[in-house]
């Protein structure tokens, strides 16, 4: 099949990137990822094949192992003899199915080209099934399905062969399911946009018939979904036993069976899976084998085989029959096989002679998996214009033309041209210093041991002269490095064009890098500067690193090489001075920064960590900026009041968190954990219908009329020094529209910066078109705003006057502008707001034109701290009704710096600081909630423990 041998340095170099195949494993947690990857392992000899699904390799870690699952993603280099021409290198990537570690596999997608989706088919679809579905969906990668646990439906559920056809039938109807829920929803999604921009340039009876005639499933019905759902037919289902070792698509089979059965290849691929079944007279393969009560193929030729060799190898073994089932495959059993108390292991060794997993899955991936010079060009420019508030046509053309040499994937300039390098760093991976192959032990040379016996005996001679100074002794003790020095970090990275040496300069690029930005003064001053991301100005996002070490992942090892060729997958290190969590390294300054990691499962269970000793606390400092870069999922806070927060997406990843930090540290260092905290969200609702009493309050005759006037009305409140009056009314949001601004965050983000491009002058000449695409997106939100508002009763001008969303400028809570004779600038106008505001003499010489951000600002922190308990607000409208200037000097007021030696301190902060306590005050006026996160599981057992 293969070579029993592991990839060296001369072997994965020597491969073209048209025979790499980039993969990750994706599956609910305990769907067996991990026990199929070692089957993959024991085909390149790297453990045994006995050894496969008991030894998990790829979890290398101590806690990994204790629980039985994967927290941690790594990779692996294959070699596939895919015929007697052909090799292939296959970099696979395992990642964790826990909803904690969910993060792990948005990272592992982003430098592979497909991915193999395992599925139990005893659990079936579960949650994290159809939440890598659709993260595989959203990365454009290539899917394969592995139907697992097979053997279960034979040994455990004692079904028979038809009700096994018809259970993996349905497991593989609900995985396409969910596929078709992706495929629809992309496709209306388009369909709607298209529709919205006819309707804008149509009369108004066309809009209206438009909305009643319109036929949605037609956008459906055009376009080609042939290659979108899993079928056995086109070969990207393969229906396997990890744990047994065998597996299988149809095409294998169908090469079994067709010299057999005398019918060619083609038509057994085409009717092994189906209603078909074997007419005996005719000898001719027919449809309708349910109508007439027939065994199809797949349950005749298929099922019933393998239900032969369970009964005869496990369910009663039978050592005669053994013997002939494995003559009629072609395999030799030998007697110490036959004499195996464990009669699993002589049905492994069966399996794996006869319908190898690994040999079936890598093959198929080979087939189907694109190679890195396939990729697609909607990727590509997808990762060039990473900021989606951009046109990739408006990039510099120094950024364009990089396109064609990521689409060749090339590594040594076949386009004539000098080919730039390009590396996206995804992650950072945490390693002993003593783990890396250039510090590993390795046995003394001969000159070696002679200089080390002359040491000695100098040392020795020193000693019996003269009585040797203790102190030096002591001095060499103590200069063991730290716990925190004894850890470095890999950056974990794919090559996509170029090759990638030892001692190559490089630029790192941030994940803010604008490269139309960029002047000559600019890429000088990058050129001769030396900063790291400590000394980073706030101004550049780029730096400069001299590439040191580079590594050919082996799961827990490392393999040192000199070079690494496009399509690849490596480690680099040397890398923490200058990236963070993830970043792009190239040759040339005019590369954009590659998609950045969004998570998303949001960090909410946290605790707080300090040192038992404090002056210990920088030691615990640096410690928690490792664990921070190590893990793309965890994020460290510092709070207000000084306390240090390491902030988990749940209770089994703050657990690896708590180890990690103590491997960090070193068990020695003593330091104090906090009880979980989980954050909260203030908010506040509509007056109750009923009381305490289960009254109904509408019905009652006497209304406290105090209470009635202090929840509805508005709080006024004088800045400082009297000079401003603002009265704000705080109101909750409709459930309707609080959920929907949650879910288009992004869409904020990115109007937030395209606002901040647009009033910072750019050096450069090039204009900065907006992204059509994203004009769309924000027109269709827009939109689907006012439908909200509208449908919940609120007026449908609401959305014009939204002044501001918050906390940080994306949150669920809005600022509603209802001042009479000011005119702000709306989140949902893309022209140029200071050019328009300047056509209107009054605002010249209103000074709440200057003083509008900190109006703002002040907003965004009182939604990011509430009234309660200073947790984020969510779901409150601020209605700002009254903002204006008490003194009668109109310019006295317009001076911001004229107020900077007054006893109150600039206007601009008293304004902040109001604008603060009024929103807090008008929260307060009404019936507030604290709203708690909600976990929610699903508990699987067996049948017969129900009830107990």
């Amino acid at each position: 099949m293969n070579s029993k041998s592991s990839p060296s340095n001369s072997t994965t170099l020597s491969f073209a990137s048209s025979l790499i195949r980039n993969i990750c494993i994706l599956a609910h947690v305990d769907h067996g990822k991990t026990t199929l990857v070692d089957c993959l392992l024991a085909s390149n000899g790297i453990i045994t094949d006995r050894m496969a699904g008991k030894l998990r390799y790829m979890d290398s870690r101590p806690d990994e192992q204790q629980r039985g699952i994967t927290m941690k993603s790594s990779s692996i280099a294959l070699i596939f003899k895919y015929d007697s021409e052909k090799k292939y290198l296959i970099n696979v990537i395992d990642s964790p199915g826990h909803v904690d570690f969910f993060g792990e596999v948005s990272t592992a997608l982003r430098v592979c080209d497909g991915c193999i989706i395992v599925v139990d088919v005893i659990e079936g679809v579960c949650s994290q099934t159809r939440a890598v579905l659709q993260q595989a969906w959203l990365a454009r990668v290539r899917p394969i399905l592995v139907l697992n646990k097979i053997d279960r439906l034979f040994l455990q559920q004692k079904m028979t062969t038809l009700e096994i056809y018809l259970h993996l039938a349905q497991t593989l109807e609900q995985v396409n399911a969910c596929v078709g829920e992706l495929f629809a929803s992309e496709v209306l999604s388009k369909i709607s946009v298209n529709v919205e921009n006819d309707c804008d340039e149509s009369s108004e009876y066309e809009k209206i018939n438009r909305q009643i005639f319109y036929d949605w499933s037609t956008g459906l019905e055009d376009i080609d979904d042939s290659g979108v759902y899993f079928s056995p037919e086109n070969n990207n289902v393969i229906f396997a036993s990890a744990i047994d070792s065998w597996g299988f698509t149809i095409s294998d089979f169908a090469n079994i069976l067709s010299e057999k059965l005398k019918f060619s290849n083609k038509v057994l691929q085409r009717t092994l899976w189906g209603d078909y079944y074997i007419n005996s007279k005719e000898k001719k393969i027919i449809k309708g084998a349910q109508s007439k009560a027939k065994k199809n193929l797949f349950v005749s030729l298929v099922l019933d085989n393998l239900a032969r060799i369970y009964e005869k190898f496990v369910l009663n073994p039978n050592k005669d029959e053994m013997i002939k089932i494995a003559e009629s495959l072609q395999i030799k059993l030998s007697n110490r096989d036959i004499d195996r108390s464990d009669n699993r292991i002589v049905l492994k060794h069966l399996f794996n002679n006869w319908i190898p997993l690994s040999k079936s899955l890598l093959r198929t991936v080979c087939d189907i998996v694109p190679s890195p010079c396939q990729i697609n060009e909607e990727r590509i420019e997808r990762l060039l214009s990473a900021n989606r508030t951009r046109n990739f046509d408006s990039l510099p053309s120094q950024t364009r033309n990089l396109k064609q040499f990521l689409l060749s994937c090339d590594s040594n300039g076949s386009l004539d041209q000098d080919v730039p390098l390009i590396v996206y760093v995804n992650k950072m991976l945490s390693y002993s210093r003593d783990s890396l192959p250039e510090n590993r032990f390795r046995p003394l040379t001969s000159e070696e041991m002679k200089k080390i016996r002359e040491k000695i005996r100098t040392e020795s001679a020193k000693k019996s002269n003269n009585e040797c100074d203790q102190t030096v002794a002591s001095v060499d003790l103590d200069l063991t490095p730290k716990k925190t020095e004894s850890v470095v970090f890999i950056g974990f990275a794919r090559v996509f064009c170029g090759t990638l040496k030892k001692n190559q300069e490089l630029y790192v690029i941030g994940p803010k890098h604008d490269p139309s930005r960029l002047s000559s003064e600019i890429i000088k001053k990058i050129d001769n500067s030396e900063s790291t991301l400590a000394t980073l100005s706030s101004d550049c996002h780029v730096t400069k690193v001299k590439i040191k070490n580079l590594y050919i992942l082996m799961g827990r090892e490392l393999v040192d090489v000199d070079e690494v060729r496009a399509g690849n997958i490596c480690g680099i290190g040397d890398l923490e001075a200058h990236i963070f969590k993830s970043a792009t390294l190239s040759s040339t300054v005019f590369c954009p920064p590659f998609i950045d990691y969004h998570s998303p499962s949001v960090p909410i269970l946290r605790v707080a960590v300090e040192p038992k000793n404090p002056s210990e606390m920088p030691i615990l400092i640096e410690a928690l900026r490792m664990l921070n870069q190590a893990d793309p999922c965890v994020e460290v806070i510092i709070q207000e009041t000084g306390e240090h927060v390491i902030a988990s997406t749940g209770e089994v990843h703050l657990e690896r968190c708590i180890v990690d930090l103590v491997n960090f540290l070193g068990e020695e260092f003593e330091f104090n954990i906090s009880d979980p905290i989980v954050p909260f969200r203030e908010t506040i609702i509509d007056l109750p219908k009923f009381d305490t009493l289960n009254e109904n309050l509408s019905e009652q005759k006497i209304i406290n009329l105090a209470s009635q006037k202090k929840s509805t009305e508005s709080i006024e409140q004088f800045t400082p020094n009297k000079k401003f009056l603002i009265k704000i009314r705080a109101k909750p949001l409709p459930e309707s529209v609080t959920r929907m601004i949650e879910s288009n965050r992004e869409i904020l983000d990115q109007m937030m910066q395209f606002q901040r491009r647009n009033f910072v002058p750019e050096p450069s000449n090039q204009s900065d078109e907006f992204n059509s695409n994203f004009t769309k997106t924000v027109s269709s939100f827009r939109k689907q705003l006012v439908e909200e508002f509208q449908n919940s009763g609120w007026s449908e001008d609401t959305v014009n006057q939204i002044w501001s969303f918050g906390p940080k400028f994306n949150g669920s809570n809005v600022l509603i502008n209802q001042i009479p004779e000011f005119m702000h600038h709306s989140c949902f106008i893309e022209n140029d707001f200071s050019r328009s505001r300047s056509n209107n003499i009054g605002d010249k010489e209103d000074s709440r034109y200057l003083n509008e951000n900190s109006f703002i600002n002040g907003f965004q922190m009182c939604t990011q701290n509430g009234p309660l308990c200073d947790e984020p607000i969510m779901g409150v409208c601020f209605i700002v009704e009254e903002w204006k200037h008490t003194g009668n000097n109109s310019s006295d007021s317009g001076s911001i710096h004229s107020e900077g030696s007054t006893p109150f301190g600039p206007i601009s902060g008293q304004i902040m600081s109001t604008v603060k306590e009024t929103c807090r005050r008008a929260m307060q006026a009404q019936p507030q909630r604290l709203m708690a996160a909600m976990f929610k599981c699903v508990i699987q057992i067996n049948s017969d423990v129900l009830g107990k």
